[in-house]
């Protein structure tokens, strides 16, 4: 191989080791963006009060409507509005893979485990809830959480556990859990209810750049036997 063709090798694999870096750190660079840090607000509320607003929209679809129940993706558009699009997960069982097409410039509140409880369902007062709720959720073993973003992870996902405040919300009736049930009997969160709180975890992302990406969420609580795994292919409009 004579000096030139050498050069012009070399010349060729430090461009194939450049466009290579470069994709590889385009891609940590969405994963680690897009996550809103746990202390920080986004689209003007906190973590807490965003978990609030995604119990009050699932408690409020009916059930034909509710993407915890769609093993697809076709019910993603279902009852979504305002600045963030709320993901799910599942009631427990085997993998889903959703398909979804989303509005772009928009958030994404993604829940890997977590627990909505409300008087009187779940307690007498706010304060047995409260209880409840410190009780069951440390029974989500941390180790098992996983999320990525492009088959990039985000990681210290302990740093993301978030309890809500005190809210009010309107269930569907029926709903999902109305069928699921929730420990005493039927009509489940169904009606006004007063009093809810939420804790568990999630993350918060920003707007993602139109396109295709791939979102997986996985978490376990072993002594109950439940698992969450969901994948989301993800068509994020301009």
């Amino acid at each position: 191989m004579d000096k030139h063709s050498k050069h012009v090798l070399q010349f060729f694999l430090l461009a194939v080791f450049a466009l290579g870096l470069s994709s590889a750190n385009g891609f940590c660079s969405v994963a680690s963006s897009a996550v809103v840090p746990p202390k920080q607000k986004a689209f003007e509320m906190t973590y807490g009060e965003w978990t609030a607003r995604w119990w009050q929209f699932v408690f409020g679809l009916p059930q034909v409507d509710n993407p915890l129940d769609d093993a697809t993706g076709a019910r993603c558009g279902k009852g979504q509005w305002g600045p963030v699009i709320f993901l799910v997960g599942t009631t427990g069982g085997d993998p889903v893979v959703r398909t979804c097409t989303i509005p772009g410039k928009k958030g994404l509140l993604i829940p890997i485990i977590n627990f909505g409880a409300s008087v009187p369902e779940d307690g007498e007062t706010i304060e047995d809830v409260a209880a409840l709720l410190d009780w069951a959720v440390p029974y989500i073993d941390v180790n098992t959480l996983s999320l990525t973003i492009d088959g990039i992870p985000v990681k210290n996902l302990g740093d993301y556990r978030f309890r809500s405040p005190v809210f009010t919300f309107t269930g569907s009736t029926p709903n999902v859990f109305s069928e699921i049930g929730c420990g005493w009997g039927a009509n489940c969160y169904e009606g006004y209810h007063e009093q809810a709180l939420a804790e568990g975890y999630w993350v918060l992302l920003n707007p993602l750049p139109a396109g295709s990406h791939t979102i997986h969420l996985y978490g376990e609580i072993p002594e109950w036997g439940f698992v969450v795994d969901v994948t989301y292919n993800l068509t994020v409009l301009p």
